[in-house]
């Protein structure tokens, strides 16, 4: 008797290979950016407040 072997879904109609990659690719350079514009924020807002003559309390 010889075993079925199982190597994938080949009637998914999701996106193909190279989709796949280009669409986690811009899921984490969006996160990466998102993440540097924080620390941009919370690097500059010293500056902001100092500047403008805002307590920080």
């Amino acid at each position: 008797m010889e075993e079925e072997r199982i190597t994938g879904n080949t009637q998914w109609d999701g996106l193909g290979r190279p989709a796949i990659f280009y669409a986690m690719i811009s899921i984490w350079c969006g996160i990466f950016l998102s993440v540097v514009d924080g620390n941009i924020c919370n690097v500059a807002l010293p500056v902001i407040a100092r500047e403008l003559g805002v307590s920080g309390a």
